[in-house]
């Protein structure tokens, strides 16, 4: 997937083009390791963002699987595969506006998510707002967080209470 929005990316650099970055749950667990790789992008939002996979499957792993006698070695792999793409064993991205929004009540991306990639990317504050995992289709504080990165990111602007591409 890395490999994919990186290649869509050089595509629209190619074209002269300005691109801010969107990533939602394990998206942005992608879209994160994309913003540390691509220095050239206008902005990065990421919404209740993944950021540590072996924690990911340690906390939701039915007992009936946790229990079984390979589970360890599985664990132990998907750990060391993680910080090869992991958005925080990578290094913070340089891209000028990075945002990120969250559920205060999110049980499949905790808040621990989101605080470690808050430090790692050195972002002061989440957008956060209250409800879980997919709270956010009616969270305002979430879509005011996107529009405001695109134009914070210089993508957009807004005209007549409307977001408008540029």
């Amino acid at each position: 997937a890395i490999a994919d929005v990186r290649a869509l990316l050089a595509y629209i650099d190619a074209r002269g083009e300005r691109a801010v970055l969107f990533g939602l749950s394990l998206g942005g667990y992608v879209a994160a390791a994309v913003a540390a790789l691509e220095p050239t992008l206008a902005g990065i939002v990421v919404g209740v963002p993944v950021v540590d996979m072996a924690d990911l499957m340690r906390t939701h792993t039915p007992m009936r699987f946790a229990h079984h006698p390979r589970y360890e070695d599985f664990f132990w792999l998907a750990d060391r595969l993680d910080h090869v793409t992991s958005p925080l064993g990578l290094s913070s991205p340089a891209v000028p506006v990075r945002r990120i929004w969250a559920g205060r009540a999110d049980r499949l991306v905790r808040p621990g998510h989101v605080e470690l990639l808050t430090q790692h990317w050195g972002t002061p504050t989440v957008s956060w707002y209250q409800g879980g995992h997919l709270g956010f289709f009616g969270s305002p504080t979430a879509r005011r967080c996107v529009s405001d990165t695109l134009i914070d990111s210089g993508v957009a602007s807004r005209q007549k209470g409307r977001l408008v591409a540029i």
